[in-house]
């Protein structure tokens, strides 16, 4: 089963699947399509399709599973009597009530224990989505012209609602009087500049939701709702993740708003007509913190420029994790396409060693530090030295995805940025790796090492090599190592760890806490216990140069 989560009313062009691709056939999907429609996140609608026809939960279960008409009465009866039980307490039974219940014929008369709790849960999952409104067959031909679409209406009456759902054939929405007087109200203290007396009433709840939806129905949005917005933003505890979607906001008035809100982290400023991708540094600029931003639907923001503005201007993305961008989420990318840090992985091939890359377009030490603690397979110690997890390319690929989490929270509550790529970096002016070569001494390079390294690579701008090492490779007891290395086409200095996050502080960028960095430096620092011996050591400079030129 195929989930596709749907807003309407939006064209993804190339970047979805084809509009004239039949649905059924373009892909390995036996079982149908679940559609979620999410236009109105406050109310949700679905539907199921296996051919042309929208099911709603009983038609599509009963494509599987036999269930009666006479059966959805059945879970309705049996919390009816649950909830007698609670209200009244259980009442001793006499003989005419066992007498009178044997005359009766259950529909779960012919069916097994097993079966009857099967049927339950089945009935469950239909009724938990009784009062769901079904997506017409309208606005899935809008989204599909090519299929005709055929809407069969409701399986079954609710028995325990009085009123119909109705089913969603777009996203009007018919306003009460006190709605329509509030929002006349509301216009005109924008357009007389005087929001005092909106701002006092911002208490009742959801009044603060209220006026945030008129605000963002405006367009254009006046200069005087910048103070209301940020009001009604702070009333609904909108101070680390900031929903600014569908606002026709500039971007002077973007950065008034982001200026005034506070440590903002996320912020999803999408489907918004004025934003461009020059303006994007800026909102950063303004909000120091602000790791990840959405602008899907931004038809301001340009491909092209915005894939120039990060291959080129990185420092300005500094503090980026993830920009949840089209150009920055399809699968296939460009020789071009921007890279600013790589997971590079070495461990045994087919006859040689083999290099796997994982590559993306942003990064903090923040998250590099998170990434790395969860790729790395020597941080346990039931973890042996020829143990090589870490260079399988799905595990880049698992950790690299993420943003960096609160110490103490789980792998699974990480917050989802990028789409990594498998490129090897190339144009870029200068760009980050974290190698590590996990080579078996029984594979096919009986001369491999387990070691790692941060590496930095600058473009060279003539064809000369320049060997000056850096001064703190004399330190006394330092295991810092910097040097310029030969490349075909760049130059490279090699840090530790230390080293690596000094030129992350020097450039401000977001940094690991501490006890993220001594977890971190736990691992790579990790020896053997009875050996003594480092899992995997801390390259050389001839080490970065053999692997860079080979």
């Amino acid at each position: 089963m195929a989930l596709l989560l749907m807003r309407l009313g939006m064209d993804y062009g190339s970047r979805g699947r084809p509009r004239n691709i039949s649905l059924w056939n373009y892909s390995d999907n036996n079982d149908g399509i679940s559609i979620l429609d999410i236009t109105d996140p406050d109310r949700p609608a679905y539907c199921f399709l296996r051919s042309k026809d929208v099911l709603d939960a009983y038609g599509y279960l009963t494509t599987y599973y036999p269930i009666g008409r006479d059966q959805l009465s059945l879970l309705a009866n049996s919390e009816d009597e649950s909830s007698k039980k609670t209200d009244e307490g259980i009442v001793e039974d006499d003989s005419e009530t066992e007498s009178d219940e044997e005359d009766e014929v259950s529909p779960l008369d012919d069916l097994s224990p097993l079966d009857d709790l099967l049927l339950m849960h089945r009935l469950r999952a239909i009724k938990s989505l009784e009062s769901v409104p079904i997506i017409s067959a309208v606005l899935l031909g809008e989204a599909r012209p090519y299929v005709r679409f055929r809407d069969l209406g409701r399986s079954f009456a609710s028995s325990t609602t009085t009123s119909e759902v109705a089913v969603v054939h777009g996203s009007f929405i018919v306003l009460s009087l006190v709605d329509l007087t509030f929002s006349a109200a509301m216009k005109h203290s924008l357009a007389m500049q005087d929001t005092t007396d909106l701002e006092q009433v911002l208490g009742p709840p959801g009044k603060a939701r209220e006026m945030k939806k008129i605000l963002r129905d405006l367009d254009p949005f006046p200069d005087s709702g910048t103070r209301l917005l940020v009001r009604v933003l702070s009333e609904l505890n909108e101070s680390v993740r900031v929903d600014l979607s569908d606002f026709q906001l500039s971007a002077p008035q973007l950065v008034e708003v982001l200026f005034d809100c506070g440590e903002i982290v996320f912020l999803d400023a999408s489907f918004n007509n004025l934003i461009a991708a020059d303006d994007i540094p800026k909102l950063l600029e303004t909000a120091p913190a602000l790791c990840r931003v959405v602008v899907v639907g931004c038809p301001s923001v340009v491909d092209a420029h915005i894939l120039a503005l990060v291959q080129h201007e990185p420092s300005r993305f500094k503090s980026l994790e993830g920009l949840l961008y089209p150009a920055f989420l399809t699968v296939e990318k460009l020789d071009s396409y921007p890279i600013t840090f790589t997971f590079a992985s070495i461990g045994d091939g087919m006859g040689c060693s083999a290099l796997a890359c994982t590559s993306v377009p942003f990064f903090t030490p923040a998250q590099v530090n998170q990434a790395l603690i969860d790729a790395l397979p020597w941080k346990d110690a039931r973890k042996n030295r020829y143990d090589r997890g870490s260079t399988y390319p799905m595990v880049g690929f698992s950790a690299f995805h993420a943003g960096a989490r609160a110490p103490g929270e789980k792998f699974g509550r990480r917050p989802v940025v990028s789409l990594q790529t498998t490129l090897i970096p190339r144009g870029q002016n200068d760009f980050w790796a974290f190698v590590v070569s996990r080579v078996s001494q029984s594979g096919s390079d009986k001369n491999g090492k387990n070691m790692w390294g941060f590496v930095h690579f600058m473009k060279r701008e003539d064809g000369r090599t320049e060997l000056s090492p850096d001064p703190s490779a004399t330190e006394s007891g330092s295991t810092r190592r910097t040097s310029q290395v030969r490349t075909l086409e760049y130059s490279g200095q090699l840090y530790d760890l230390h080293g690596f996050l000094e030129r992350m502080a020097s450039k401000r960028r977001p940094m690991p806490s501490e006890t993220a960095v001594k977890e971190l430096e736990r691992i790579l620092y990790k020896k053997h216990s009875k050996t003594g011996e480092f899992y995997c050591l801390f390259m050389r400079e001839e080490d970065v140069e053999r692997i860079i030129v080979s």
